[in-house]
């Protein structure tokens, strides 16, 4: 790895430039609530752990104390078959208490259906879940993948006072304010996750620490401005891997802290850099890896210097680039990534518009190529959009460009109801 040319040019560039967690007990005190929060417990599939010969189940479940719905019914199955399920409930708020029986038919002729037992679980966010339920001669595991959503939006500052008009002048119109919008990659995953969008920084940082406490980590990032505030959003999922965030931070404390972290098993996977003086904060998220993983990070670079890296380091080094950050240092347009040896073949579309973006992505689609980073930002008055695209995953995923709130939690909706997670979000005003 060239470190002594990639860290002189990152250095003088940038000088001179709606809720679960996984199987925990008791509500989080103290906690903001969020403004507005979604859910989605899928019912993935139960285990039959122990029964006497042939058994014929019935399972029905609840959520926040609505009516049991019946998920599976007739189902034949003996010790250690694994019966598919695939059904999903909306989890109107959290946290929320999921209620499963199981029955079996007992029955010498025609059916009749005799409780195994019930189980209940109060989840709290995304995650994955087990349930046992067990009998006197019966028991069943129960497989949940849960998905939650969390927006803690704050209301925007209060409209300032127009001038008064001049004598005979109608008032002048006051401007309406700009919607935040959303652009997010959703791609194929068996994992329940959590999305929390708009908490500032310390209860950002309070809520990964719970999180992680109980075995959601956080893997993807944002930083953005909405209502006068700098906030934060991420994305959670279950991972057994250490997991650390590093933020505002200057360039100095940044690059001190990349080369400890990475000077042993952690890798850089995501990345921001926010504030558009000449001093720009940073913030990068790391995660470890067994075996460590070849790797490196570029920052300071043109749009064209960084096709140019991604050409380099993917053709001599083996390296894909694996998170993007396009950022403004004295009002110039500049780019940081971060380069991993991995597997697959990694792409890197850049300075497209949206009628671009739309066309490359949709007009060359195809079953195994997923976008897994996205992100837009304003060049010359205008928006563009980059994204890392990766192919050979067996399956496409989804991607959302420009959505109000609303709209993007009908994605989300929809989206993890098709089994498709959110793995990367962007946030902005137009």
């Amino acid at each position: 790895m060239r470190t002594h040319a990639v860290l002189a040019l990152m250095r003088t560039r940038v000088a001179s430039a709606f809720l679960l967690s996984l199987l925990v007990g008791g509500a989080l005190l103290g906690d903001p609530a969020p403004a507005a929060a979604q859910g989605r417990v899928t019912f993935s599939q139960m285990s039959i752990e122990r029964c006497k010969g042939t058994c014929t189940m019935k399972l029905s479940c609840s959520v926040g104390g609505k009516p049991a719905s019946e998920l599976v019914s007739g189902q034949k199955a003996r010790t250690k078959d694994l019966i598919s399920i695939g059904k999903s409930l909306e989890v109107p708020r959290f946290p929320a208490e999921v209620k499963c029986t199981a029955s079996k038919d007992t029955g010498w002729v025609g059916t009749t259906w005799t409780a195994v037992g019930s189980s209940t679980a109060n989840v709290l966010s995304g995650g994955d879940y087990k349930m046992d339920i067990d009998g006197t001669d019966t028991s069943v595991r129960v497989i949940l993948t849960v998905d939650s959503l969390e927006i803690f939006l704050p209301a925007g500052p209060p409209p300032a006072a127009a001038p008064a008009p001049a004598k005979g002048k109608k008032p002048a119109a006051k401007a309406a304010a700009t919607p935040l919008l959303v652009s997010a990659t959703f791609n194929p995953s068996k994992e329940g996750h959590a999305v929390v969008i708009g908490l500032e920084y310390p209860a950002f940082k309070e809520k990964i620490d719970k999180m992680s406490a109980n075995g959601m980590k956080l893997v993807a990032f944002k930083t953005f401005e909405d209502g006068g505030k700098s906030l934060w959003a991420g994305i959670f999922k279950t991972v057994p891997d250490r997991v650390i965030l590093r933020a505002n931070q200057t360039w100095d404390e940044f690059l001190a802290q990349w080369k400890q972290m990475t000077g042993g098993r952690a890798r850089l996977i995501d990345m921001e850099i926010y504030g558009e003086g000449p001093k720009p904060q940073f913030a990068g998220l790391y995660r470890d890896y067994s075996p460590p993983e070849g790797h490196t990070i570029w920052v300071g670079q043109t749009r064209k210097e960084m096709l140019d890296k991604v050409k380099e380091l993917q053709s001599f080094k083996d390296l894909q680039i694996v998170d993007v950050v396009p950022y403004h240092t004295n009002a110039k347009l500049f780019y940081a990534a971060a380069f991993r040896k991995t597997t697959g073949k990694y792409e890197f579309w850049t300075g497209l518009d949206r009628a671009a973006f739309d066309g490359k992505w949709k007009g060359g689609a195809t079953k195994d190529r997923q976008l897994v980073d996205l992100v837009t930002i304003k060049d010359g008055g205008k928006r563009i959009y980059d994204g890392i695209a990766r192919t050979g995953m067996g399956d496409s995923g989804e991607v959302v460009l420009d959505a109000d709130m609303a709209t993007f939690v009908k994605h989300w909706l929809d989206d993890t109801g098709k089994g498709q997670r959110v793995t990367s979000l962007d946030l902005y005003h137009d």
